[in-house]
């Protein structure tokens, strides 16, 4: 059930509500709820339309992304991860066949793609699926406060945005600043949403 918010909350605080409720999460709930968010992630006409798709390494208690991969790999869609750049905080993406073969712990300790995988310009991207620790249903989104999606999105405006989520994660109404970037449509286990419209299901 989305969470409202009665009076202005601090991003920090939000951050932390939206951790606590994904952690309460047991494991094997989580491991489920990810395969239905794969399940109906497959079923947008964006994610059936792309050719390329623009991921990320879900780990610990986010949405295991290892789902969604294998799934676009068995359609025959590239998939691509990123790999930070430090120091300039960016983000690239690289072509991977194999989480386990073809990654290594980037400076986060999450999964990267290694420098020998294939560089993907943003403009092959036909999606891109954003993580997030909180998300509302007007596509705001919270994240871990780095803003290495907000610096990369900002910079590629016209290439569909998904947010994939848990219910608990999805809050009514989100603070915005100027160079937060918005996704277009959110996914949940129970739901997906278009952000400038109703509900698809």
């Amino acid at each position: 059930m989305a969470a409202g918010l009665d009076k202005p909350v601090s991003k920090a605080a939000l951050r932390q509500q939206a951790r606590l409720a994904r952690l309460g999460l047991p494991a094997q709930v989580r491991s489920s709820k990810s395969a239905a968010i794969a399940s109906r992630l497959s079923r947008l006409k964006v994610f059936k339309e792309a050719q390329t798709v623009f991921l990320f390494a879900g780990v610990g208690p986010e949405v295991d992304t290892s789902f969604i991969i294998q799934m676009a790999q068995q359609q025959r869609k590239a998939v691509a991860l990123p790999r930070v750049i430090l120091p300039g905080r960016e983000l690239e993406f690289r072509r991977v066949e194999s989480l386990g073969l073809h990654t290594e712990p980037g400076p986060f300790s999450i999964p990267e793609p290694k420098t020998s995988c294939p560089l993907v310009p943003r403009e092959e991207a036909d999606l891109v699926i954003v993580p997030g620790l909180a998300f509302d249903r007007s596509g705001h989104r919270i994240g871990s406060g780095a803003g290495f999606y907000d610096r990369w999105l900002a910079k590629s405006p016209f290439i569909p945005r998904v947010g994939i989520l848990f219910e608990v994660q999805l809050f009514d109404s989100l603070p915005a600043e100027d160079h937060d970037q918005p996704v277009h449509w959110l996914v949940t286990e129970s739901r997906a949403i278009r952000c400038s419209c109703k509900d698809e299901g």
